[in-house]
């Protein structure tokens, strides 16, 4: 017995050396014909090697190998390790006579053998050495490439999809890398499709094709099911991580800066300067103050920290696809939103500081965390933004300043959100989240003082990899 060319352990499809087998024949990659490097390792042999895998001899040179393990006519080891037995009672493999004083045949020079390693009766490669031998027999030394038919032998006209002989039932072979739902004959199927016959007639048989592929997105190993992907989600992760991942970079080696006067600066600047939402009362730390935003935008900065973006993404597709909310994105209705904080080092130059204590420093280089976030807080422990830039200045903390430097534009995959769309001042939203909510969304029109009608929003996540920052504004104050 034959074993399939790529070592899988089950026998070649055709029982001939230097084959694979049935489900290899239609694995991804297609029918391969027996390779060069599966032929004998003995110089000038050329024989496909006797179990069909990589560097072994042909049967033939392997009897003739003085101490090597006896073996079966089929290739497996005998059942009491003697030459001259078979592998079990019920193998149809012939016995092997094992090494003699004969010195080894020269393969090329010896002619044809039998796979019972004799010479053939008639010195024809396919042949037995005599009538009552059970072989097997061997298709001898072929050019690697050259196609072949079903059998084993060269096709009449060196043509793929041919016989050896008329008489031949092959079966007809495909080309290597044709590619395409095949019959069990070798010609493509009626209709194009795995598990049918090439026609009406054919006795096939009727072949499965390969398995489905695997996702293609990241970290999925569910089969793929349309485009490539198991689903949408995981297709919209794939495409939106891909593209993000380009610019994201290691902030403690120095983060981008983004040219100003660029399309990205203009469209970070103007969102941050909204002429509709510039001023606003905010009581931060028990003051209540008057916050105006400043006018001009003096640099935008890239700090798209690529660990936390993985984290980030990887936590947006454990949520899925849902119903997102304005502009939000999937997977996981992602919203981009501004957050502010305190800073103790001297100012932004570029990276970030080795300040363990700066809050603005450590969010970039190792993201926004709970547990700096009490649970006293008005919406409970989490991480907050608003889209309201404003709101969001007014918890700035830069040394006193009346109007701070910076503030940070974050991406929030805010899921399926608990909403309350009006709240009034003071009143504290801090019992646990419900387990079907991944976010706090409060839309809160009494919030600010000078403008009654002006809607500012807060969005609230109760997991550190729910919201990471992406740029960094500094302003010109």
């Amino acid at each position: 017995m034959a074993y399939c060319v790529r070592a899988c352990g089950r026998p070649s499809w055709n029982g001939i050396g230097g084959e694979m087998c049935s489900a290899c024949l239609v694995a991804p990659g297609g029918y391969t014909p027996a390779p060069a490097a599966a032929v004998c390792t003995t110089p000038g042999c050329g024989m496909f090697t006797y179990n069909g895998h990589l560097g072994q001899p042909c049967l033939q040179c392997y009897q003739f190998m003085p101490g090597a393990p006896a073996i079966c006519g089929c290739g497996k080891p005998t059942f009491n390790t003697l030459w001259g037995a078979r592998c079990t009672k019920s193998c149809t493999g012939p016995s092997l006579p094992g090494p003699t004083a004969a010195p080894a045949p020269v393969v090329g020079a010896g002619g044809p053998v039998c796979g019972c390693g004799k010479p053939t009766f008639n010195g024809k490669w396919q042949e037995l050495c005599a009538k009552s031998c059970k072989g097997p027999k061997l298709p001898g030394p072929a050019a690697a490439g050259a196609p072949l038919c079903g059998c084993g032998k060269p096709t009449w006209n060196g043509k793929w999809q041919e016989l050896c002989a008329k008489s031949c039932k092959g079966p007809k072979l495909p080309a290597p890398g044709a590619g395409g739902p095949a019959c069990g004959c070798g010609k493509p199927t009626w209709n194009g499709q795995w598990q049918e016959l090439c026609a009406k007639s054919c006795t096939g048989p009727k072949l499965p094709g390969p398995g489905p592929s695997n996702c293609k997105a990241a970290g999925c190993s569910k089969p793929a099911v349309t485009a490539g992907y198991c689903s949408a989600t995981c297709k919209d992760y794939q495409e939106r991580l891909s593209g993000t991942m380009t610019s994201a970079i290691d902030p403690k080696l120095g983060c981008a800066q983004i040219p100003a006067g660029s399309t990205k600066f203009k469209e970070l600047g103007d969102q941050c300067q909204n002429p509709a939402k510039t001023q606003s009362i905010v009581t931060h730390h028990g003051a209540t103050r008057t916050v105006t935003m400043p006018s001009k935008v003096k640099e935008v900065w890239n700090v798209t920290n690529k660990t936390l973006l993985q984290k980030h993404f990887d936590y947006a597709r454990k949520i899925g696809n849902v119903t997102n909310r304005g502009r939000g994105s999937n997977p996981g209705n992602m919203q981009r939103r501004f957050h502010c904080c305190g800073i103790t080092c001297a100012g932004w130059t570029g990276t970030p500081c080795s300040d363990a204590t700066c809050p603005l420093c450590n969010i970039i280089v190792n993201g926004f965390q709970k547990k700096f976030s009490a649970a006293s807080n008005r919406f409970g422990s989490g991480l907050y933004s608003s889209a309201t830039a404003v709101k969001c200045y007014g918890y700035a903390d830069d040394h006193g300043r009346t109007q701070p430097r910076y503030m940070l534009i974050c991406s929030v995959v805010e899921g399926v959100p608990e909403r309350t769309e009006q709240i009034s001042y003071g009143t504290r939203i801090n019992t646990p989240l419900d387990s079907k909510y991944n976010s706090r969304y409060i839309k809160n029109s009494m919030f600010d003082a000078l403008k009654p009608t002006q809607v500012v929003d807060e969005l609230v996540v109760y997991d550190d990899d729910a919201m990471i920052p992406r740029y960094l504004i500094v302003f010109d104050v």
